[in-house]
C-alpha cells in the first residue's frame, strides 16, 4: 500500500545535472480518474527543457498538503495554482540550489 502526498521537489534532468524548483503530486488523482496504481506527476516552476521520455530525478523537500479530491477540474486547477504559488514562495524564501 502506498500513501499519497503533495509536496514540493525538485527535479534534475540526469544528462545535464541542473536542478529546478517544482512541485510535484504522487497518488491516485481521484478527481480525473479511478486509478488504482499511483502516478508521479511534477509541475516545474519555470522554463522547463525536458522533452518527453527524459530522464528526471525527484527530490523531496517538503509536504504541502494531503491529495485530495475536488468537486471539478476547474476546482483542482485553481489548487494547482495557489500550490505552485506556495511552492515559489518556499523555493524563494530558502534560495533553494
Amino acid at each position: 500500500r502506498h500513501e499519497a502526498r503533495h509536496g514540493l521537489a525538485q527535479e534534475i534532468r540526469t544528462g545535464e545535472g541542473a536542478w529546478q524548483a517544482a512541485v510535484a503530486n504522487y497518488g491516485l488523482r481521484p478527481t480525473v480518474e479511478a486509478a488504482v496504481a499511483p502516478r508521479l506527476e511534477v509541475h516545474v516552476l519555470g522554463p522547463c527543457n525536458l522533452g518527453e521520455g527524459d530522464a528526471v530525478e525527484v527530490e523531496w523537500l517538503e509536504f504541502m498538503r494531503p491529495e485530495q479530491k475536488f468537486a471539478g477540474v476547474a476546482e483542482l486547477v485553481a489548487q494547482i495554482a495557489a500550490d505552485a504559488a506556495a511552492a515559489r514562495a518556499w523555493f524563494e524564501a530558502r534560495e533553494v540550489r
